[in-house]
């Protein structure tokens, strides 16, 4: 049921034959689908959970953004060196969503090292 609005962006692209567009809007569509409902399905510490058993769940989420992310920036990679032969617009939107995703996979892993947040390291 998630996928149902993905398909029907995807529809526009390929109809055109707009294959970088199909898959750009197929594959980041599924990403925030499928990452809200990670969210919402296995992130939440269980009910009537401890202090102790949530302190761990927040530290196997954290390390679960960090490679879900990682996993998304790999594939941006790739995407950035496609958009290469698209426009302007398309590299500029790629780039910035790469440095996003590089950023936040190292944030999540360096908080889950040293309990603390690598973008804050660098704001404060």
């Amino acid at each position: 049921m998630a996928a149902w609005p993905n398909c029907w962006l995807a529809c526009g692209s390929s109809a055109t034959r707009n294959v970088f567009g199909a898959t750009a809007f197929a594959t980041y569509g599924r990403c925030w689908i499928g990452l809200a409902l990670w969210a919402r399905l296995v992130a939440p510490a269980p009910a009537g959970a401890g202090p102790v058993v949530a302190a761990a769940h927040t530290v196997q989420a954290t390390h679960d953004l960090g490679w879900i992310l990682l996993a998304f920036a790999i594939f941006n990679t790739y995407m950035l060196l496609w958009s290469t032969m698209v426009n302007g617009a398309a590299f500029g939107v790629f780039l910035t969503l790469e440095a996003t995703e590089i950023i936040l996979f190292i944030g999540f892993f360096a908080k889950q090292r040293h309990n603390r947040s690598f973008a804050s390291s660098w704001v404060a």
